[in-house]
């Protein structure tokens, strides 16, 4: 089980999410600043972790959710647009007794994927919002 709160560092701030709810195999957890979203402000982040099986595999995702308002592109003053995005991290994996790879070779083979989107300042994930391919 995750630790409550979470912690996720956004724009440079530590911002801390405490499980609001889940059950034996999810949790949900909320940050918000200004929760008052129809107004102009506010932004409320939720990340969801859990995990679904199903006779062969087992599928884990960490989701990361922003909605909040933000000024119209526009210019026009006062007026703003409800936006939002997502991000996940899906691992899939097959159950054991057909895994035959131990959980270190999995925490490596996560570990790799996320240090290629992480590196140079992020690069590979500045690509992918950017829409390359």
């Amino acid at each position: 089980m995750f630790a409550d709160p979470q912690s996720i560092t956004i724009d440079t701030v530590a911002t801390s999410f405490p499980r609001i709810g889940g059950d034996a195999t999810s949790s949900h957890y909320r940050s918000a600043t200004g929760l008052v979203l129809y107004d102009g402000s506010g932004q409320v982040f939720d990340l969801t972790i859990g995990t679904t099986f199903t006779k062969q595999r087992a599928r884990s995702v960490a989701r990361l959710d922003m909605q909040g308002n933000v000024q119209n592109v526009l210019g026009d003053v006062g007026i703003h647009s409800l936006e939002g995005y997502s991000a996940y991290l899906v691992y899939d994996r097959p159950i054991a007794p057909i895994m035959c790879s131990t959980a270190a070779d999995q925490v490596n083979f996560v570990s790799a994927f996320t240090t290629w989107a992480t590196t140079s300042s992020n690069a590979a994930i500045t690509k992918l919002v950017n829409g390359e391919s």
